[in-house]
């Protein structure tokens, strides 16, 4: 006798149940990644059983891998909103409160870097989700630009060309993120978010 699936959220309405479903589809991604699987590679029937869930719940929520890859994007971008939201606050401000910004980010970055690895991955396969992602790493640079100007109005930043250093300096996080903060533990975590909160200092902070 086949025992009848219990979705995460039980009897809920299937869009309360979506939360719950999304949560342990990333979950079990992340866990498959950590065991050496390829992103790209992993079969929907296998990714569902590691979740949990049933093949047919995975489509009821996603119309194909495209449509979830799509959406493994925005849930990269939710959960790096509020240590960005923390670094441009601190940008804007011209504290020294930039580095621990920074830390803060790449330890969230670090803590979900299999998550975030799948979206690089699926933007190498996919034209549609590597559209996305250009969207939101343009959506980063704008807002990191606004900073800038921000703090130049204010007269805590240098006189810079804003967009062009927000570029610089949104590249060079990420960077700095998926190729040297992926692994390290906190103290080099530490170490790398001080290197670059002196670079970014010494390169648009204004001095006090």
């Amino acid at each position: 006798m086949t025992v009848p699936e219990t979705p995460p959220g039980g009897d809920a309405p299937r869009d309360q149940r979506r939360p719950g479903v999304e949560a342990a589809l990333f979950a079990a991604l992340g866990r498959l990644i950590e065991q050496g699987a390829v992103p790209s590679e992993i079969p929907v029937g296998r990714l569902s059983r590691e979740a949990g869930i049933s093949r047919a719940t995975f489509y009821l929520y996603f119309a194909d891998r495209r449509a979830f890859n799509l959406r493994l994007v925005l849930h990269g971008w939710e959960l790096l909103t509020q240590p960005l939201q923390h670094l441009w606050e601190a940008v804007i401000s011209g504290e020294r409160t930039v580095e621990a910004a920074l830390y803060e980010l790449m330890r969230v970055y670090r803590d979900n870097a299999a998550v975030m690895a799948a979206v690089m991955d699926a933007g190498t396969t996919d034209p549609e989700v590597a559209e996305s992602i250009t969207t939101q790493m343009g959506a980063l640079i704008d807002a990191t630009t606004a900073a800038l100007e921000h703090g130049q109005r204010a007269g805590t930043i240098r006189d810079v060309p804003a967009r062009e250093t927000a570029s610089v300096l949104v590249w060079m996080a990420e960077r700095a993120c998926s190729q040297l903060g992926s692994t390290a533990d906190d103290d080099r975590l530490r170490r790398l978010a001080r290197a670059m909160a002196q670079l970014s200092r010494d390169g648009v902070v204004v001095d006090r």
